[in-house]
């Protein structure tokens, strides 16, 4: 539950044999500490997506002429894009995970770490993550946006069946 093993295969020595006890043989394969997934590419957005007439309602509460468009405003635009996700699974000794996430082109650039605890205070119901970060995201047609963010997170499983969620 906590992805310390990649492969964990477990047999019986000698399962045909008579004896009244039998050995089992585990054999683990460990997970890699750190995980490091990046990538590039491009992102694009179009832009001025089309002019249109408006109903009359809105075109008497605006206050326009009868002739007159409504256009949005921006034009087209491709951008270059980096992301970058580095993961630490057993920090310190312990089942916690520092995750941190990172995207960066002209259009949006993003950079999230998350610290994950999946028995929270060594509870087998309880989990807990708590994370933080930037993001800084413009779209060419509408708006521009950013937002320094953090979240705690309490999760509960008492049954197999149900999970509520404290954030």
């Amino acid at each position: 539950n906590i992805a310390l093993f990649n492969q964990v295969v477990a047999a019986v020595q000698n399962p045909t044999g008579d004896a009244p006890q039998k050995n089992v043989l585990i054999q683990l394969t460990e997970a890699k500490r750190w995980n490091v997934t990046y990538g590039f590419g491009l992102e694009a957005q179009t832009g001025t997506p089309s002019q249109g007439m408006i109903s009359e309602a809105s075109r008497i509460q605006l206050g326009l002429t009868p002739n007159e468009t409504i256009t949005q405003e921006g034009k087209a635009g491709v951008s270059p894009r980096v992301s970058l996700d580095v993961s630490r699974i057993n920090l310190r000794g312990t089942e916690d995970t520092l995750t941190l996430h990172s995207a960066f082109g002209l259009l949006e650039q993003v950079a999230i770490l998350t610290l994950q605890n999946p028995h929270f205070y060594g509870s087998k119901t309880w989990s807990g993550a708590i994370s933080g970060g930037y993001s800084d995201v413009r779209d060419i047609t509408t708006f521009a946006s950013s937002t320094l963010q953090g979240d705690f997170r309490l999760t509960q499983s008492p049954e197999r069946k149900q999970t509520f969620i404290y954030d």
